[in-house]
């Protein structure tokens, strides 16, 4: 089929792009580097910064850190609000970030995350103004579109003026993706209605909570957006990874789609050195490809922690401008979860068939040897045989006895070929369920997992969504900082998900 291929990356604040018609180039600079269009705001006024480990700016060709740089131009920064994985990106997905002080700048850090998700009133107190920049990357589920949500609302309860240094996003020519249903799966990975993949940088993303009122009191919110400078939606390579586990372009291309697994039985490799590049589980049939996940920064208590998983590996993976959601992978593991139980199920019938006819194997030698010990001693010794081929895998197996004997029933060939592994499947995982109650948080609603249990295909699948993006789609281009091009998704023009060799 054919395909459109990535031509090009740019590297965030560090790479040009040709001018019209041969003209100069033009340097692309997130709104975080344009001091001129915001440091006047912030002069005289004490700051908090909304950031984390890829909140830079380029200067002297060296990444320097929002803080760092704003400290160094006299701006009078009071403490600094933290998302999720913290600060400084350390922390692994779902954990308790605590205040700290941060041993570099020796500012206050407040979290933005676990039960304290939104500045209070005594958070902000001490504050004449918040700044706000985190890198997305156009997933609803990532969480630092719900982090400025909550932010948002907060500097409108409290009237504080509030500033967004827009950045590229790095998927933001692709839109897809069921929409989020508000009445049923409404939480922090989804707070409003819109498709997985929305094509939106984080300040149009704002733009449209505010517009269409999805905040209490957003008409009395003071946002301005600083847009990023010669910005067309170009794909970008991201000098800092935006979270521990988002470290390369092909996690962060591939990670709407296997972000569906973190509520399912399937690892993706957090705890790897690829994370987002592998799917995988111990309970998958052995294969080339293997991962085995391990406890480190940004993976504290990875799923199957030091387990063997098999899988795939997406590591090569070819990425296209209008690449949709890929769900044949998550279709194909559900069915393969599905086969593996039901395997399971007959190699325990087969164990407790092969029990029956040992314990009747059993009393033949009993009654051989109170018969004829000579008999006994035939029978037992090919008995024996029989046993120790059984422990190993493959070995073809003698199912004669000793001529002469009175034979009980014979081993048949499944007898001969039979090993009774312990269930890939563990009991626990299997009473939980292939889709986890996590599933339909991240999928932003229940149809799709009842959807993928019922059998249907991917193109059946889609088609339930298909009105509910063109709705999207519309209501987006009001809140548009950016050329809107190379938005539509293809997906008769793009090859399912599946490891390179």
């Amino acid at each position: 089929m054919p395909r459109l291929i990535l031509t090009f990356f740019l590297v965030v604040g560090a790479q040009n792009l040709q001018g019209s018609e041969g003209g100069p180039a033009l340097t692309m600079l997130p709104g975080a580097a344009r001091f001129e269009l915001y440091l006047p705001s912030l002069r005289y006024a004490r700051v908090a910064v909304v950031a984390h480990a890829a909140s830079t700016v380029t200067e002297g060709g060296q990444q320097i850190h929002l803080v760092d740089a704003l400290q160094s131009k006299g701006i009078r920064v009071v403490k600094v609000f933290a998302p999720e994985h913290g600060f400084r990106s350390t922390a692994s997905a779902g954990e308790s970030v605590p205040n700290e002080r941060d041993p570099q700048t020796k500012l206050p850090i407040v979290s933005l995350y676990g039960n304290h998700k939104m500045p209070s009133k005594a958070d902000l107190q001490d504050v004449d103004i918040v700044v706000f920049d985190l890198q997305d990357v156009g997933a609803r589920f990532y969480t630092y579109i719900s982090t400025l949500s909550y932010v948002m609302q907060s500097c409108a309860e409290h009237q504080k003026p509030l500033i967004v240094l827009d950045r590229p996003n790095p998927n933001g020519t692709r839109i897809d993706g069921p929409l989020l249903d508000t009445s049923k799966s409404k939480s922090f990975v989804g707070l409003h209605p819109v498709p997985v993949l929305y094509g939106m940088t984080i300040g149009e993303y704002g733009q449209m909570v505010q517009g269409e009122g999805w905040i209490p009191k957003a008409d009395q919110l003071r946002m301005t957006v600083v847009p990023c400078r010669h910005y067309q939606r170009q794909q970008v390579i991201l000098p800092v990874p935006p979270s521990p586990n988002l470290t390369s372009p092909a996690a962060i291309f591939l990670y709407p789609s296997l972000c569906f697994f973190e509520g399912t039985p399937v690892s993706v490799g957090r705890g790897t050195d690829r994370p987002f590049e592998w799917v995988g589980a111990p309970w998958v049939p052995r294969g080339k490809s293997y991962f085995i996940p391990r406890a480190k920064v940004g993976a504290a208590e990875p799923l199957y922690e030091k387990d063997t998983c098999f899988g795939e590996n997406l590591q090569k993976i070819e990425m296209g401008y209008r690449m949709p959601l890929d769900l044949s992978i998550l279709i194909r593991y559900f069915a393969l979860f599905e086969a593996q139980i039901q395997k399971d199920a007959e190699n325990t019938l087969a164990r407790q068939a092969y029990k029956a006819r040992k314990k009747k194997r059993e009393f033949e030698l009993r009654k051989a040897l109170q018969q004829d010990s000579n008999t006994f001693f035939q029978y037992n010794a090919a008995y024996d045989t029989l046993l120790s081929a059984q422990d190993t895998i493959g070995l073809p197996l003698d199912t004669s006895l000793p001529s002469g004997l009175n034979e009980p029933e014979k081993w048949t060939e499944t007898d001969s070929t039979l090993f009774f592994p312990t269930p890939r499947v563990p009991k626990s995982t299997k009473a939980r369920g292939f889709f986890w109650p996590f599933f339909s948080r991240l999928a932003g609603t229940p149809a799709l997992r009842v959807s993928i249990e019922k059998g249907m295909s991917e193109q059946e699948i889609r088609a339930q969504w298909h009105r509910g993006l063109v709705d999207f789609k519309q209501k987006r281009r009001k809140y548009l900082l950016y050329p809107d091009v190379l938005v539509e998704t293809s997906y008769e023009s793009y090859t399912p998900l599946k490891s390179r060799k």
